[in-house]
């Protein structure tokens, strides 16, 4: 369902308390899962807000990206013309939103990962 021309006011109350109760990040044994860019030198369970939702790298840090955790991250929020890997950094936003491709990645090899881009 979309919500894009209703205004938030419409959204049924059931699908905000969905939303509201999701965690700002998802981790793995080998990967957290964020939209925003959060900072290297700081845990992922102290990170803002702001910094799990909106936070970018700068593109001088986008290289050699290496959290604290030692796990790869996963994210978005950085729209990019094809998803960028590089170290322990995937950004996966490749602007599906402003007529873009829409992008996922398989991570069940970690030699080759493979992204998709539709």
């Amino acid at each position: 369902q979309s919500y894009k021309n209703n205004g938030f006011n419409t959204i049924p109350d059931s699908h905000k308390d969905f939303f509201l109760s999701l965690k700002l990040y998802a981790e793995t044994n080998d990967f957290i899962f964020t939209h925003g860019t959060p900072k290297m030198d700081e845990s992922i369970n102290k990170c803002t807000e702001m910094d799990l939702l909106w936070r970018r790298p700068t593109k001088s840090t986008m290289a050699d990206y290496k959290h604290c955790s030692g796990k790869t991250l996963i994210c978005g929020h950085t729209n990019m013309k094809t998803a960028f890997i590089a170290n322990s950094l995937i950004i996966i936003d490749t602007g599906c939103g402003k007529g873009g491709k829409l992008s996922a990645i398989n991570l069940t090899n970690p030699d080759n990962y493979l992204v998709m881009s539709v």
